[in-house]
């Protein structure tokens, strides 16, 4: 930028110098420039709340009648009592990952190294913004064992371990004791990075990995996603409360604001502490019976379910004829679902490590269960 043509934006400055301590703008008298007290007569002519028109953002103290019941809920189901500045609402896991990101560019990180498989969204934003991006292979013949090997942590860069729980694509909980080996191995400088946006345990699996003691630990997570709710949009980013004021930037820039109905929706579920423990265990049940129908249908055959431990994303994996080459059978595979009309989506788009005849299939649990079962039989008849 010419600084002879443009003057700096300097909105933080000018807010933090002049107008921060204003007890709250929702009462101002006097306002010309903000968002906060919107006037818009459509509301009424819609037959709807005054409240849909005004922003609902998380920066500042913008969503506090809001965030103060949901970041109640979510402190039970973490089982842990989070500050107002230890948790950033956001609108989506996709959101969260790309303000972590950002966040992360801003701290200095130069690499991410990613545990496989993994969210492919991550992967491309990690990559346009410009990180050195490494993918760490995990095999079905190990039990697709993640182990953050020496090697990876050769270089004096600051960097960050992103890693999914439960396990992307998979459905197994991250094992404890393997997040405390990589804690002790990355630097002051390097952070870890937990996605958790299919988490459906309560408490969490990694509650006990608060802001206590793990200051360079950054979670995320969707509140609807694991109830089988896609249009709700709202999620949320844990963090030690020293990273605050950066994230919400990045938020504030990248998202703006969360939208009215996913808020209320929010503050609904959490108002009651037992209804959303109650809603995440219908979902489980509702998983595992699927999984279970499925599991007798593949039974005998060349083909397996992952584990689903937790989660409702997990693979269907198929033992390939060692007859072919592994392409011929992956081309086989697709022009079969092809044509039985029967879209799939295949391991290299959740990053799975190639293995020779061996390929994965993304199964969602929140299918349709006639749909569901009429594919795995498809399958396992065609694989048996």
């Amino acid at each position: 930028m010419d600084d002879n043509l443009f003057d700096q934006d300097d909105y933080d400055d000018i807010y933090n110098n002049y107008f921060k301590d204003i007890n709250s703008f929702y009462e101002l008298d006097k306002d010309i420039s903000y968002w906060y007290n919107t006037a818009s007569k459509i509301p009424d002519l819609l037959g709807l709340s005054n409240d849909i028109q005004f922003y609902k953002s998380d920066y500042n103290k913008g969503l506090r009648k809001y965030k103060e019941v949901i970041i109640e809920g979510i402190n039970n189901w973490e089982n842990y009592n989070y500050d107002y500045d230890e948790c950033t609402l956001c609108t989506s896991a996709t959101m969260a990952s790309l303000i972590i990101l950002s966040s992360l560019k801003k701290l200095g990180v130069k690499e991410i190294l990613f545990e496989t498989p993994t969210f492919f969204a991550s992967i491309i934003q990690a990559k346009t913004l410009g990180f050195n991006v490494i993918l760490v292979p995990a095999y079905y013949k190990d039990n697709y064992k993640f182990e953050l090997e020496q090697t990876y942590l050769k270089q004096e860069v600051s960097r960050a371990i992103w890693i999914s729980q439960p396990r992307f694509g998979i459905g197994s909980n991250q094992c404890k004791e393997n997040i405390c080996k990589i804690l002790s191995k990355i630097k002051n400088i390097d952070y870890l990075i937990i996605d958790e946006a299919n988490e459906q345990l309560y408490p969490s699996h990694l509650s006990s990995y608060n802001t206590n003691g793990h200051s360079n630990i950054f979670r995320f997570r969707s509140i609807f996603k694991p109830l089988g709710l896609n249009g709700p949009r709202i999620s949320f980013i844990l963090h030690n409360s020293q990273y605050r004021e950066l994230i919400e930037s990045e938020m504030d820039s990248l998202q703006g604001g969360i939208d009215h109905f996913s808020i209320d929706l929010a503050c609904k579920v959490f108002s009651d502490n037992s209804a959303f423990k109650k809603f995440l265990e219908i979902s489980r049940k509702q998983i595992i019976s699927l999984k279970n129908k499925a599991e007798v249908i593949t039974n005998l055959t060349n083909i397996e379910l992952s584990p689903l431990e937790n989660g409702y994303i997990g693979s269907l994996i198929i033992h390939f004829n060692k007859s072919r080459t592994h392409q011929e059978n992956r081309i086989q595979l697709l022009k079969f679902c092809q044509k039985n009309n029967m879209p799939v989506i295949l391991g290299s788009s959740m990053y799975f490590a190639k293995e020779n005849f061996i390929e994965h299939i993304r199964l969602s649990y929140f299918i349709h269960e006639s749909l569901f079962v009429k594919g795995i039989k498809l399958l396992s008849e065609h694989y048996n």
